[in-house]
């Protein structure tokens, strides 16, 4: 469902993916995501093991970078 959605995405959608490195099927999944619409999708695979929003406290500027992202 997600790699579909992914093809879906047009060139004035913009997507920001993120995980963390020790999350490694969410950082797997994040790069392969990314590769299917390369010019619109980020992906950003922070340190740490964190899944979900536990990113949230684990990176703490990470809310600041999705409003900035949203904002953009």
């Amino acid at each position: 469902e997600t790699e579909r959605a992914m093809r879906e995405i047009n060139g004035h959608q913009k997507v920001w993916i993120i995980a963390s490195r020790g999350d490694e099927y969410s950082a797997q999944s994040s790069e392969t995501l990314g590769k299917i619409k390369p010019n619109e999708a980020t992906v950003t695979i922070f340190d740490g093991s964190e899944h979900g929003t536990n990113l949230f406290q684990a990176q703490p500027t990470v809310i600041a970078k999705i409003v900035s992202f949203l904002l953009a």
